[in-house]
């Protein structure tokens, strides 16, 4: 029940009707939306997957919604802004308004995840290597 505010779910609700798709939540009931599925590690990736788009206010949320290149909008809240807000912004998404209705670039967005695994790669191994 992380989503509670009454606009927030009236905008989500909102925009699933004016584009004929049903609100699910994952993972943890939601009261508002039509289903709420239980499902394994692996059965939550799926339904990002194939999700139409995703709303969320997880850092988890907005990671697997990117890695699926699917639609998405992250809520951002003071308990979470400092991990969410630095993500988006790394990646440039932290000023798309109505998010939703853009397509978003990724492209882009993969160019940097792969120069940030690059990195990331490059520095496991220094740090590994030292240790030898």
């Amino acid at each position: 029940n992380r989503i509670r505010d009454r606009r927030e779910i009236e905008a989500i609700k909102d925009y699933a009707k004016k584009n004929k798709l049903q609100t699910i939540a994952v993972g943890a009931p939601q009261f508002w939306c039509d289903k709420f599925l239980v499902v394994s590690p692996l059965e939550v990736l799926d339904y990002f997957y194939y999700a139409d788009c995703v709303v969320t206010d997880t850092f988890h949320g907005s990671i697997f919604s990117i890695i699926n290149n699917c639609k998405f909008a992250t809520i951002l809240r003071k308990s979470n802004e400092n991990k969410l807000g630095g993500l988006l912004r790394e990646l440039g998404l932290e000023n798309l308004s109505e998010i939703l209705e853009k397509n978003i670039d990724y492209a882009k967005i993969s160019t940097l995840l792969e120069k940030e695994r690059v990195r990331t790669r490059e520095y496991l191994t220094e740090q590994i290597e030292s240790i030898k």
